[in-house]
């Protein structure tokens, strides 16, 4: 999958995440994370999705691995993703 794709399967799960169809949201952000494990910008969307359905253990797991991934991504490839404004 090229990652004008990706882009488009992150999108989507955003807009599930607006109309409040978290698990469809989810899906679409776990399907990012498995083509791009290294996308902080998935993990920290999946884990508000977990936060607002309530599971709190999953919801920290995924805050936790995108701020690990966004604090790695640094000056490596600005371009490659916008995780670098992830938590500013």
């Amino acid at each position: 999958m090229d990652s004008v794709n990706i882009h488009a399967l992150h999108n989507r799960g955003i807009s599930h995440e607006r109309l409040s169809q978290y698990q469809d949201a989810i899906k679409d952000f776990s399907k990012v994370i498995v083509i791009d494990p290294a996308n902080a910008n998935a993990y920290f969307n999946r884990g508000c999705c977990y936060d607002t359905i309530g599971e709190l253990d999953l919801a920290i797991s995924d805050y936790s691995v995108a701020l690990e991934l966004d604090l790695h991504s640094g000056a490596e490839d600005d371009d490659k993703t916008e995780s670098s404004n992830l938590f500013r």
